[in-house]
Formats: structure tokens, sequence, C-alpha cells
């Protein structure tokens, strides 16, 4: 009777895989993406002072994805390069173009994901038109730029608009309280330069809900108080 037995349980086999060790650090929660605190001095949401900045720091925040770029003037002291902020195939919707409207200075501008920089006639030089693009709240929003390297003394081309490439993922965004917000720069694995710019509907002694979605997957929420 009792090898009839032993061989029944053998033939079943186990009723239960075995995990391996990829499988048992993602139930452990090791690899999921998380945000630590707000930084930056007081983490209280002034009304009055939006749009303001509210650093957070975490682990894992791109989540494994990677981030479009485009490169200009490539080889010379005129080259630029644009890198979404931002993780995710949206990046490659980016994109960048530079042209002389022969009057007015130097200047850029951004519709929905479409950044112009206009030469105006001038002769300015990769690290002005840098610092133009960085002074951009809405165009610093969606990409960083970077000269060759050295000091940027070139005077890029006029180039026709050309996409960001690479973007991988399915994204990055950060909400307050259900509300969009922009980053001041990039995003890193480590650290979210977020700018909290609109609060509507939020009131002095509130906690608002500070989410964000990386490649699809919902980060556990933080609360930070909102102050007037």
């Amino acid at each position: 009777m009792t090898d009839m037995v032993s061989r029944a349980m053998r033939d079943q086999g186990a009723a239960i895989p075995h995990l391996n060790k990829g499988e048992i650090k993602d139930l452990r929660g090791e690899s999921r993406p998380t945000i630590t605190r707000v930084t930056g001095g007081s983490t209280a949401l002034s009304l009055a002072a939006l749009p303001t900045a509210k650093p957070m720091v975490g682990v894992g925040l791109l989540n494994g994805k990677a981030k479009a770029s485009l490169v200009i003037n490539e080889g010379t002291t005129a080259e630029l390069t644009f890198t979404a902020n931002r993780p995710g195939e949206a990046g490659n919707d980016i994109t960048v173009a530079v042209v002389d409207s022969a009057g007015g200075g130097l200047a850029v501008s951004v519709v929905g994901t479409d950044i112009e920089i206009d030469k105006g006639g001038g002769t300015d030089d990769a690290a002005a038109i840098k610092a133009a693009l960085d002074a951009d709240a809405d165009i610093l929003n969606l990409i960083s730029t970077a000269t060759d390297g050295v000091a940027g003394a070139g005077e890029p081309a006029v180039a026709a608009a050309a996409n960001l490439t690479g973007g991988t993922g399915d994204g990055f965004s950060i909400k307050v309280n259900g509300i969009e917000q922009k980053v001041n720069g990039e995003v890193t694995d480590t650290a979210i330069p977020m700018l909290v710019d609109d609060l509507t509907g939020a009131a002095n002694l509130d906690q608002a809900r500070i989410q964000v979605v990386t490649d699809g997957v919902e980060l556990d929420g933080m609360q930070i108080a909102v102050a007037t």
C-alpha cells in the first residue's frame, strides 16, 4: 500500500512550480517604481506662489524606459542635443525646427509639442539658443538642451522640423488632485523636478494628492499640505 501511494504522488508532480529569482524580486516589490519624499524646504504648496517647484525623489522612476532625443549640427561647435524630459514613446512626437524670420532677434516658441527656434536675423550661437530654450517653462516641460560640451560657440543653421526619436514605453505623467502638472527639467531614475502651476479648487488646509504614472505603473500616492 505504501509503495502504491508513493508512486501516485510521484506521478502527480509538484502542484506549484518554483519561482525563479526574478519572480521573487517582483513579489517583494523591490523593482516597483517608488516616490520617497518631496524635497526642497517647506513641503506645503502655497496657492499664492504658483507656479512653484516641488522636486521629488524616489527609485526606479523611469521604470526601465528610454527618452527620445535629437541632435542637430552634429560634430560642430553649433551642435545641439534635445532630449525629452520624460521617458516614453510620447517624446517621439516632439519636433524642433530652426527658422530665420530675418528680424526681431532670437525667439523660441512651442505649440503643442512643436518647438520653433527663430534666429530673427541674428547670429546667436548654440549656447545662447540653449539659454533661451531653458528659460521657457513650457519648452522645459518637454525637453532639455545640451551644447557640444565645449562652449556652444557655433551658430546653428536653419533646419526643417524634425522629430525626436528613440523614446520607449507608455510615458510619464504627474498630477496633483488629478490636474496634470509640468516638470521643470529632466526626470531621472531618482528625481522628478515637479512644477505645480494649477491647483484649481484647492483651498487652505487641504491635503493635495500627488499621483505619478510611469510606463503604465501608478506609483503609491503622496499627500501634501495646501496653504494660502
